[in-house]
């Protein structure tokens, strides 16, 4: 029949029906392939959420070392946007002085052997980090490598870490050994420069309040190699800051010098502030960031107290040495008036004396009877002071009248060297205080004038009474007392020389 019989019929049902069949089949394929992409696109952006959550540097590069993946630490590092990392060398993105430094170890990760190592590498502002890589070669099962997945974690604070306990672990144990206080100070800034800074300096206060420095590095700006004009300002920036530190408790830093970076810190101990400790940078970018602030205060604690402890240390030999001195001369003091004492009682018994000789010795055996017993009881008292137990008996009493009593009782020692001894009394001088303590400190002053002043000198003593208080002074025309040792005046068994 035909084409427009029955089968003509049939033919256009059939043309429709298999059109409409491809138009689903087709329709089907695309629907298939956007959900491929839909699944791909989800897929990168959830690998991309890992990796960016990571600390650790990860990519890919190929054979070509061009990279094909990068995630956020490879931007903070290198300070590249990711769109300008992909496509782009590895050699661009981390520079020809990296490179060149990892050369070998991608050369052998493309050779197919995986590659596990430390790295240096310079960030984009010149600081430099620790990496423990890894270049992993993508290799399929009997073809070559494709290309690298790395995988580099910065161990840069771990290492620091370990570091800086090993060395504050040495730290402690060379200053154990150290029983000086200049050495000490000395063997500090040793330690410090250049594991901590470039240079550093030492500053104490002495007895009299003066911050003096004791100890500096060889490269601090005391001594620079090729003195430059600009020292002496760097000098007296990093002085004004150790001042500021020691004198405020403060941890005080160079806001000032473009130069350097400087910081002080206190050193401080049980007792208050020792000094400061200064660090500084001079020649290379490096600064203080606030881990090496936090490390130097940790040095601070141990170099104070091995300061301290040195201080201590030497302050109790002096003592003994003091002490030693004092008890020498105490003998001598205590064998003195007993051989004058001995002495007169052999004459005494066994020679015949007139009235005057003997009237001379009942004196002078009652003079140094007295001294015995006022040596005695001083020697009681610095024992009682030591322990604690020195008591007083206030009761009212004439200061006026006690300093006549001691006047009169040293007039023989005077009359020997020919010392002048006057008194001068002014106003009210009765007041509320042990008179036996009043006598025995003024007893003390007027024997140490009579012993430091020479022949046909002269002891004042005055004694000033007002509304508010009384003034009792003692002056000689001695050598008098060095102003160095004024701040030792009253340390036990201390005397100048």
């Amino acid at each position: 029949p035909g084409l427009d019989g029955g089968f003509g019929t049939l033919f256009a049902v059939l043309i429709l029906t298999i059109g409409t069949a491809l138009s689903f089949i087709g329709f089907q394929t695309l629907q298939r392939k956007a959900l491929r992409d839909r699944r791909v696109l989800q897929s990168e952006r959830q690998l991309k959420l890992v990796t960016d959550s990571l600390p650790a540097m990860i990519g890919y590069i190929d054979t070509s070392l061009t990279f094909r993946l990068s995630n956020r630490a490879f931007e903070d590092f290198f300070a590249i946007k990711r769109s300008e990392i992909l496509g782009k060398s590895f050699v661009d993105v981390i520079g020809e002085k990296n490179y060149s430094l990892v050369r070998a170890g991608v050369a052998k990760a493309l050779s197919g052997e995986a590659v596990i190592d430390d790295w240096t590498l310079e960030r984009a502002n010149g600081s430099k980090a620790d990496f423990q890589v890894s270049l992993l070669p993508d290799v399929a099962s009997g073809s070559s490598v494709k290309g690298l997945v790395l995988m580099w974690n910065d161990i840069t604070e771990r290492q620091k870490s370990e570091e800086r306990s090993k060395f504050l672990g040495e730290f402690s144990t060379v200053l154990a050994a150290s029983l000086d206080p200049q050495e000490t100070a000395k063997k500090i800034v040793d330690l410090l420069s250049p594991s901590l800074s470039e240079w550093s300096a030492i500053d104490l206060f002495k007895a009299d309040g003066e911050l003096v420095r004791v100890a500096a590095s060889e490269s601090s700006p005391e001594t620079p190699p090729g003195t430059q004009p600009e020292t002496v300002t760097q000098n007296e920036i990093e002085r004004k800051l150790a001042a500021a530190a020691a004198k405020t408790g403060a941890i005080q830093r160079d806001e000032f010098s473009s130069q350097q970076s400087i910081i002080a810190l206190p050193l401080r101990s049980a007792d208050g502030i020792l000094g400061a400790l200064t660090l500084g940078n001079a020649k290379s970018n490096r600064t203080f960031v606030k881990e090496d602030v936090l490390f130097a205060i940790e040095v601070t604690v141990r170099a104070s107290l091995a300061i301290q402890n040195s201080k201590l240390f030497t302050d109790s030999q002096e003592l003994n040495r003091a002490k030693d001195n004092f008890l020498a001369m105490l003998s001598h003091e205590l064998r003195t008036p007993m051989n004058v004492i001995l002495g007169w009682l052999e004459i005494l018994t066994t020679e015949d004396v007139d009235d005057e000789t003997y009237a001379q010795a009942l004196d002078t055996l009652n003079r140094n009877a007295r001294v015995q017993i006022q040596l005695i009881n001083e020697l009681l008292d610095v024992s009682r002071i030591i322990n604690g137990k020195l008591t007083v008996h206030p009761k009212f009493c004439d200061i006026g009248e006690i300093a006549e009593g001691s006047l009169a009782s040293v007039k023989p020692a005077a009359q020997a060297k020919q010392i002048s001894c006057t008194l001068a009394k002014r106003g009210d001088l009765e007041t509320f205080a042990d008179p036996e303590r009043i006598q025995q400190i003024l007893w003390n002053l007027l024997s140490n004038a009579l012993k430091f002043t020479p022949s046909g000198g002269r002891v004042h003593v005055e004694v000033v009474g007002t509304k508010h208080d009384l003034t009792l002074s003692v002056e000689d025309s001695g050598a008098g007392i060095e102003k160095s040792f004024l701040p030792y005046v009253f340390d036990r068994f201390r005397q100048e020389e």
